[in-house]
């Protein structure tokens, strides 16, 4: 047995890290695995090296998805794959399965920004289709509701990271400042993640343009960045704002800061905010998608409710005014993520859907089990077009999925 997970590409992010990070687990569990990147090379490609799992480029970033999906059906055949999952990209990952004959597996790590030709196609191409992984109950919601996939084609994977790592006291405040020549003393907020539009970056800069005595650490890269760096000069706060650009690891970045700040929108589980939180670091999201899942109902208060400057600077005082409260929430919240989303359960999951399809040919989930939640609403939102950064919300074709002059679900 061999199962060949494919990505579109070989980023330095938190998903590729976790991809990396379950092949090596499946592998020590007894469905050995192989990984593809869709697009070529990258830097990603240290996460799979460093955990000794077998890498293959199988294509360029200007080949057509027909393309894509010839090509990881060539590789599948050549290495003896005996199974396939495409991280996130279906279309590829079905159109190399229909070629081999082999099972496929899509896992979805996100949800409300895919058209509706990708709705038709998934819900077209899911009696062909081995089986469907979400990463969280807002997801599976999502691909039974508005794919309108059927519950049985469709399992509760749930999203993890490596609590080995990620865990209290891997790195001290004084020594993490150290590494990135920050003052003790010095309020810090920070991001790890894409710069991407959804990230909520934009009411980020402005919130800290209201606190003076801040610095902010933005590590990591993407299209909107040029936006960012212009929105920082014009709010007077350039010297502020440190862009880091893709780093590997992202603990001394988190350690470093006094809140995380992780509100992107339509966050199917948040590794910005769980990684920190798994750290002992306080962080705030977004209470809506997948990230409420990660938070215990006792910790609720580090989720803002209302997706505007005002309510994120409103959260980022209250968080720094009450230490002790904070420091409870970050607690109990570190300790959830730790025992729910760690990666042997995320690799459990796998494992069982993999158990059920491969070996006992069975449907991945139980064809009786209904939906979590009612419908929730897509989004066009195709994640490619830079807001105005002159406002402060959303408008338009830029709400999120569900949300009403924003408010939340």
């Amino acid at each position: 047995m061999l199962i060949l997970h494919s990505l579109h590409d070989l980023l330095l992010s938190g998903p590729h890290r976790g991809t990396a990070e379950v092949c090596a687990r499946l592998s020590a569990r007894g469905f050995p695995c192989a990984a593809a990147s869709l697009t070529g090379d990258g830097p990603g490609r240290v996460y799979f090296e460093d955990r000794g799992v077998e890498l293959h480029l199988v294509g360029a970033p200007s080949d057509s998805t027909l393309v894509q999906g010839v090509k990881l059906a060539r590789l599948a055949r050549r290495i003896g794959a005996t199974a396939l999952n495409g991280h996130p990209d279906r279309l590829p990952t079905w159109i190399a399965g229909l070629s081999t004959g082999l099972p496929a597996f899509v896992t979805f790590h996100r949800y409300g920004f895919d058209t509706r030709l990708e709705r038709l196609l998934t819900k077209a191409s899911s009696p062909f289709i081995g089986g469907y992984a979400a990463v969280s109950r807002r997801v599976r919601d999502y691909v039974i509701e508005v794919d309108g996939v059927h519950p049985s084609r469709v399992a509760l994977v749930p999203n993890g990271l490596d609590t080995g790592c990620f865990r209290p006291g891997i790195l001290s405040k004084e020594e993490a400042r150290r590494k990135l020549g920050v003052e003790p003393a010095r309020t810090v907020l920070g991001y790890v993640g894409r710069l991407g539009h959804r990230k909520g970056l934009d009411h980020l800069l402005r919130a800290a343009a209201e606190l003076p005595e801040s610095l902010i650490l933005l590590a990591g890269a993407g299209y909107h960045g040029d936006n960012l760096r212009r929105l920082a000069e014009e709010l007077g706060i350039a010297e502020r704002v440190r862009f880091l650009g893709r780093i590997a690891d992202p603990r001394p970045v988190y350690t470093a800061c006094d809140l995380v700040v992780a509100i992107g929108r339509g966050e199917s589980f948040n590794r910005g905010m769980a990684e920190p939180l798994a750290m002992g670091i306080p962080a705030i999201g977004l209470a809506q998608g997948g990230c409420v899942e990660i938070i215990p109902r006792e910790a609720r208060g580090l989720l803002i409710r209302e997706y505007t400057d005002r309510a994120l600077l409103a959260k980022i005082r209250e968080l720094l005014d009450d230490p002790a409260g904070t420091a409870e929430m970050t607690t109990a919240a570190g300790a959830h993520v730790r025992e729910h989303h760690n990666l042997e359960a995320m690799t459990g999951g796998y494992v069982k859907l993999y158990t059920r399809v491969l070996l006992e040919g069975r449907r991945p989930a139980d064809l009786r089990r209904t939906p979590r939640a009612p419908r929730i609403p897509g989004v066009n939102d195709p994640d490619q077009t830079p807001p105005s950064v002159a406002s402060e919300g959303y408008t338009g074709t830029l709400l999120d999925p569900g949300l009403a002059d924003k408010r939340l679900l």
